[in-house]
C-alpha cells in the first residue's frame, strides 16, 4: 500500500494524518481516496477465507459484547 500525500508539501504519513512543515495533522479522507486500490491494512480481502471471516465475526462480535458489559459500569449522570 502506498499512501497518496495531498500535496507535496502535505505528506501523508498515515490513514488520516499528514506531516505539514513538521507538524503532525488529522485530516479525516475517505480510503478510496487514501490509496490506488481503497485498500488500507495488511489482509487484503482477496486471500480472505470462509473461515477466516467467520473467526473474524465470532472475534468482532466478542469484543463488542464485552465492552457492553464493561461500560455498562460506566456511572451516567442522571437527568
Amino acid at each position: 500500500m502506498e499512501l497518496k500525500d495531498l500535496t507535496p508539501e502535505l505528506v501523508a504519513t498515515g490513514f488520516s494524518s499528514f506531516r505539514y512543515k513538521g507538524v503532525f495533522i488529522d485530516i479525516p479522507r475517505l480510503t478510496t481516496s487514501v490509496t490506488d486500490n481503497g485498500w488500507i491494512g495488511p489482509d487484503h480481502p482477496g486471500k480472505a477465507t470462509a473461515a477466516w471471516g467467520e473467526e473474524m465475526l465470532r472475534t468482532v462480535a466478542d469484543y463488542l459484547a464485552d465492552f457492553i458489559e464493561e461500560f455498562r459500569k460506566v456511572a451516567l449522570p442522571v437527568r
